[in-house]
Order: structure tokens, then C-alpha cells, then sequence
């Protein structure tokens, strides 16, 4: 059996940091307490040694708060920006962190998860389909890029003297590419036998440990720390 990341938590210990941060998220009385979530969630991603996603929710969870409390203390507001967006996605943040790791979890691992809870193969597919939708989509539009850079077609001059002909160079692989990964995705499950009647296995180690009762217990204790000081609605 290979593992990819020995430190990762099991696909059952996921699912169980998501429901927490979705309850507390939206079961806290005060949400100034809120950070408590996302302090619980990175001590998470440290623990999994996913120091690249941390990287990228730091900042912009740090921007968003710095934002928020200017517009409350300082009546801070950007033109054309509303303040209600910034305290939604601020808001919304650990619950984004908690499905990223989901969603980016194998889909192998994903696979036998659901298969052993007895979960009905069509459903299988079409998470399959959902998790993988999106890396897919987005392989394809570096693919594109790299095609019009090699003809010369990403300069600032073209953009500015041909700017339907861009458009068009991108519009149109775009939407050849995204209605045919749907097909090819669904083919890809049938074909690495989803729907086979047998017992499914995985390639990847998912096997629970010390790595997540850790977990656990941070996001029980973040979870009882949040409700107990901020309050119930």
C-alpha cells in the first residue's frame, strides 16, 4: 500500500472537522469568536504538514479581518465593495478550509469511504465527477494559456488591438473542454470499475490513528470553546 501523505487524516475524521465547523459556524451566538474555528482548522493543516494551503488561507483570511475591523472601527469602506461580502467570506472561511480538505482528498480513498458505508454507486459517481470537475477544468485552462503563449498570443498588443480575436481563443476551447470533461470524467469512473459488484480497495492508506484522534480532539475542543464563550443563537 502507498501512501502519499502518511500525516493525512483519514476521509471519516474529515467529514466528522466539516460537520463540527458547519454546526459551530452557524450556531455561534457571537461571531467575533469565529478566528477559534480557523486557529483549530490551521492547527489541522500543520498537524497534515499542508503548509501550501496554509499559505494560501493565512493571508486571506488576515486581509478580510483587517478589512472588517477597519469598517467597524474606522467606517473604512472601499468603493464599489460591499461590507457585507468581506463579513461573508470571512464568515464562511473555516467552512471553505474544512472542504478544501475534503475535496482534495483521492479519489480513490473517497471512492472506498462511500463504498463502505454502503452508499449507492450512482451517488459514488457523481462525487467522483464533483471532486475531480474542477483539477480537470483547471488543467485545462493552463493548457490553454500555454497554447496561446507559445503563439504569441498573451502580449499586452494583441489583448489591446484584437481583443474579441482573445476572447475567442479562450472562450471557445473553454467551453469544448468543459463539455466533454464531464463525459470524460464519468468514463474514467466506469472504467476503473465503479460500478463492479465486488468489495473496492485502494492504492492509498486511509487507515485511522494517533494523527486522528489529534485532530479530533482539536476540533472538539475549538468546537466546545466557541459555543461555550460565544453563545448559542
Amino acid at each position: 500500500m502507498n501512501t502519499i501523505n502518511k500525516w493525512e487524516y483519514s476521509m471519516a475524521t474529515k467529514l466528522i472537522i466539516l460537520i463540527l465547523t458547519i454546526f459551530g459556524t452557524f450556531l455561534v451566538g457571537n461571531v467575533n469568536y469565529m478566528p477559534v474555528l480557523f486557529i483549530g482548522l490551521c492547527c489541522n493543516f500543520m498537524v497534515q504538514r499542508k503548509f501550501k494551503i496554509l499559505k494560501m488561507y493565512i493571508p486571506f483570511y488576515l486581509v478580510l479581518s483587517i478589512i472588517r475591523w477597519l469598517s467597524r472601527t474606522y467606517l473604512f469602506t472601499i468603493i464599489g465593495f460591499s461590507e457585507f461580502y468581506v463579513f461573508m467570506f470571512w464568515w464562511l472561511t473555516p467552512i471553505f478550509m474544512a472542504m478544501h480538505d475534503v475535496v482534495t482528498t483521492s479519489p480513490g480513498i473517497i471512492s472506498v469511504f462511500l463504498s463502505k458505508m454502503r452508499v449507492p454507486k450512482t451517488f459514488i459517481l457523481g462525487v467522483l465527477v464533483t471532486c475531480r470537475f474542477i483539477p480537470t477544468v483547471r488543467f485545462a485552462v493552463k493548457g490553454v494559456k500555454e497554447s496561446m503563449y507559445n503563439r504569441d498570443l498573451t502580449g499586452s498588443k494583441n489583448f489591446i488591438l484584437h481583443p474579441v480575436k482573445t476572447y475567442e481563443y479562450v472562450l471557445v476551447p473553454m467551453l469544448m473542454m468543459s463539455i466533454n470533461t464531464a463525459d470524460q470524467l464519468s468514463a474514467s469512473a466506469v472504467v476503473r470499475g465503479i460500478e463492479a459488484p465486488c468489495k473496492r480497495g485502494s492504492y492509498y492508506c486511509d487507515n485511522k490513528g494517533l494523527k486522528d484522534f489529534i485532530g479530533i480532539t482539536i476540533i472538539i475542543f475549538m468546537f466546545c470553546y466557541l459555543l461555550c464563550r460565544g453563545g448559542l443563537k
